[in-house]
Formats: structure tokens, sequence, C-alpha cells
């Protein structure tokens, strides 16, 4: 390959991740300054990639937070190669000093990824991977379940070191033969608001995902991720109702929201997880992100859930397109009245609201109420698939037998064909043997021509010269057209003799 060619994939590969990574960085809230080397990618060699931390190689910064998520294609796993890297953090008792904590999940509550050390709950500290005798460990690869992992590089007031340089790179689960998403991978929901709108959010639509797939008494874990695509906005959620099979009772069924960043340590006091039931719930964020989080031991206790997350325009408002709901905060106009809380304070509910129908996209919340059930585990799409497949294998029998009633004809009449080719050959004659008198005339036409008197012969002398003159008499010339006839008739005719007895029969000389 050129040098041109070179540069053309290496300049394709850092576009890749660009993007990759503004799917879902330009997603969290803003981070300070200093981490933009973290959050960052750079490209590496070949097909790698790295980041570090900040001002790297010098040392790191005191009171350091910043956090980072590497998202791959549909069908791709995330590879760290410590093979390639340099790591020296300070080291200290569980990593609760300055660590490195990786995730394997997009989330800050995905569990540690597989491979690091136990005890410390995803963090890495110190000098990794840690080394034996003067020799470094040999497990120096970490490979991520799915297509995305969560980072987080934190320092504390004291003692700096040089930090990290990690590097990472893209990997097919195809050629891996990795195993399929987790449950809880499969169990995502994401959605993006324009400003002034609202979003609705029902378990109905966890249930639909899970069902298919969900198993009767296995964990669930389901996420609704929220962001604002402007960043003049902020979201607000407005929670209508939240009921629980097990109130009071979060280890078996609870619902948390996230602002912004879903680190269990930077979660708002009033986001802390509910497992109690809920009506009327409204909480402003202080980002443009939300995440939704709900658990329960099974699917027969997932919550019942009914909100709406609106992402709320912080500035002066268009009296024509938007509603004020004070403070500078607005909203689309056609949200008021809707029955759902779209305002910090719920101004745009007021009592000059002639009724809480549905405007434009958003249904009522006494319809909504009273449309949302339980979730069974057997969705429509269940029944619809059982349906399309017995349809499809009535389909395919039939055409099955239809081909092999086909068949069947077509060998019933070759068998029969070959029938007569057979009678015809017991008798000596060709099927294409003309038959009764047109042997005699041609015979004796032929022994007129061939006469060496001029003048024509009498029948009688006609006959007795074609009879010297042909190998076979003319009596059994006719007798054998004859007889190919009758044998290409007889299992139509079914009648008894021989041909010869039915050709003396027909009165021949």
């Amino acid at each position: 390959m050129t040098a041109l060619g070179l540069l053309v994939v290496a300049l394709l590969s850092v576009a890749m991740t660009t993007v990759q990574e503004a799917a879902i960085s330009g997603v969290l809230p803003q981070q300070p300054q200093v981490c933009t080397e973290f959050i960052g990618s750079q490209g590496w060699r070949d097909d790698s990639f790295c980041f570090t931390s900040p001002f790297y190689p010098a040392q790191y910064p005191n009171n350091t937070d910043c956090i980072k998520v590497i998202q791959g294609w549909v069908g791709q796993r995330i590879e760290l190669d410590f093979k390639l890297s340099s790591f020296l953090i300070e080291r200290s008792s569980e990593c609760l000093n300055d660590y490195l904590e990786i995730r394997d999940g997009p989330f800050g509550y995905s569990p540690p990824l597989r491979g690091l050390p136990d005890g410390n709950d995803g963090r890495l500290c110190g000098e990794w991977p840690p080394t034996r005798h003067g020799r470094a460990s040999p497990d120096r690869l970490l490979r991520s379940s799915g297509r995305f992992l969560w980072l987080r590089f934190r320092s504390d007031e004291v003692i700096r070191h040089r930090g990290l340089r990690l590097v990472y790179r893209f990997v097919s689960a195809a050629q891996l033969r990795a195993p399929t998403a987790a449950a809880a991978d499969k169990c995502q929901l994401r959605y993006r608001i324009h400003s002034g709108r609202q979003q609705l959010l029902t378990s109905k639509q966890f249930g639909s995902i899970l069902a298919p797939s969900a198993q009767k008494d296995a964990a669930v874990e389901c996420t609704a991720d929220f962001s604002a695509l402007r960043e003049d906005t902020k979201l607000l959620v407005s929670i209508a109702t939240a009921q629980f099979l097990r109130e009071g009772q979060c280890h078996a069924n609870s619902i948390s929201v996230y602002d912004g960043f879903t680190a269990a340590d930077r979660q708002r006091k009033d986001f802390q997880p509910v497992c109690d039931n809920l009506a009327d719930w409204t909480l402003m964020a202080a980002t443009r992100r939300l995440v939704v989080r709900l658990t329960a031991k099974n699917l027969e206790h997932l919550p019942l859930l009914q909100l709406a997350v609106t992402a709320v325009r912080i500035g002066p408002c268009q009296s024509d397109t938007e509603f004020d709901c004070g403070a500078g905060r607005c909203i689309d106009s056609r949200l008021r009245c809707n029955g759902y809380a779209n305002c910090p304070d719920v101004e745009d509910e007021g009592s000059d609201c002639p009724g809480r129908g549905a405007v434009g996209d958003a249904p009522s919340a006494s319809t909504e109420r009273d449309s949302t059930e339980k979730p069974t585990g057997k969705g429509d799409e269940g029944h619809h698939a059982v349906i399309l497949g017995t349809l499809g294998g009535i389909i395919i029998v039939a055409v099955l037998l239809s081909l092999v009633c086909h068949i069947r004809r077509i060998r019933r009449h070759r068998r029969r064909q070959e029938q007569g080719q057979r009678d015809d050959a017991a008798c000596g004659t060709p099927t294409s043997e003309p038959a009764n008198g047109s042997v005699r005339l041609l015979s004796e036409t032929k022994l007129w021509r061939q006469s060496p008197s001029s003048m024509p012969l009498t029948a009688t002398q006609s006959l007795r010269r074609l009879q010297q003159t042909t190998a076979v008499p003319l009596l059994q010339l006719e007798a054998t057209g004859r007889c190919s006839l009758c044998q290409r008739h007889r299992h139509r005719r079914r009648r008894r003799g021989s041909c010869s007895s039915r050709s003396r029969q027909s009165g021949l000389p």
C-alpha cells in the first residue's frame, strides 16, 4: 500500500473515532477545561487510539474529576491494551485517593470491567499491570462485553504522579465469538429532545423490549437516557404516577433519576432511589441530560411508571410560539394544558385550563393512566410472530405437497411412454412404421416402377413379384403394421388373442 493510501486509512480511522466519541461525549454535561486530554482521543498505531490523563507526561493536577465514555459501532467490542500503555497513579488502600475507574457499559452504575482486581469496585491505582518479581503480569488485555466503556479519572488534594496513557482499539464481536449483549444492554432507550418539547415514557415501552427475551426470575435493569439538543436548555422530569409491587423495598424494585452524570457519588440528594408510590412529582435538572433507571428483582416487579421529560429553554420567551413559565424559562405553547407538568411550578396547568385533553402528540394524563397496564412478559410482538410463523409453515407445506404431486404425475407419464415403446419393440415394428394398406400401396408402387416391362402388371403378378423381391412377405408386413397399432392400445381395448390372429380375422389375402 502506498504512503497516500496509508494516510487515507489513518484519516478515516481518526474520523470514525471522532464520530463515535462525539455520539456519546456530546451528551455528557460540560466538564472543566483540564479534562480535555482525558475526554478526547488521538490516533495511535494502525487501528489503535489513545487518551491521557491531564498534563501527561507531566504530573496530573490535584482535585481532578473527569468522565469519559467510549462507544463502538453495533457488533464491536473495546479492547484496552496495557502492554502499549503507561500507567502510574498514587497507590492507596482500595484505590480511594487517586484512581482510574472502568465500567463495562455506558453508565457509572454499570458493572466493573472483568479482569480488574477484586474489592476495588472497578478502580485502578499504583502501577498497572502489577509486577511480580520484576516481571509484568501477562494479563495485559481487558475487553468489554458490549460496545460501551465508562471511565473516570479522579485525583485528591495531595500527591501527584505522571498519570496514564491508555491505548485501546475496536474489535469485531463476530471474530471474537463473543456472547450476545446482556439484558441490561438490551433494555436501553435513548431520546433527544428539541427545545421546548416533551418526551413521554411509560413502563410499557420497557416491557415491549424485555418481553421477547426476558427470563421469568432474572433481575431486570432498564435505562432511559434523555438529552436536550440545545445547550441553552435544561431538562425537567414530571412523574405522573409511579407504583411499586413491593412498596418501600428498594432492593426489590426502585426508580433512580440522575442529573447529568451517573456516578453514585455525584447523584443529587433529591434524586435518590425511590421505592414508594408517587404522583405528580416534579424535579428540575441542572444540566441538559437526565437518566432514569428502573431496577427490579424480576419482570413481575418492574415498577409501573408514567412520566414526561421536558426540554425547558432558558432565555427570553417568544410570545407567539412559547409559553413563559416564569424566571426566563420557556416551553412550547402547545404543551400548555396537556395534562403533564411541563413547568417547574406547574404554571402550564393552571385553573384556567378548559380540560386535560391531548395537544399535538401528547396524550392526556387520564387516558395514559387508564391504558397503563402491568407488563406480563408477553407482548403483541410475540403473538404476531406466532401467527406469522404458523401461516408461513402452512404455505411451505402446501408448496411441498403440490411439488410432490407434480413429480409423481411426471414419473407416471414417463412410465406409460416407456411401456408403449417396449410393447412396440416386442412386435418387431417401430411406432413410426406405416400400417395396413399403406405398406401394400407403397410396395406396389415401387414394384411397378422397378418392372422391366413398360406395361403395367396385373394384381396377381404384382403380388408375386413383391413377395419375391422383399425380405418380408406382404402379408407379414400388413400384419405387423396392424400389430403395432393394437399393441399401443392394448391397455384400452383389453381384448384377447394375439395380433396375428386378429390380423387373419381382418380378411387379408
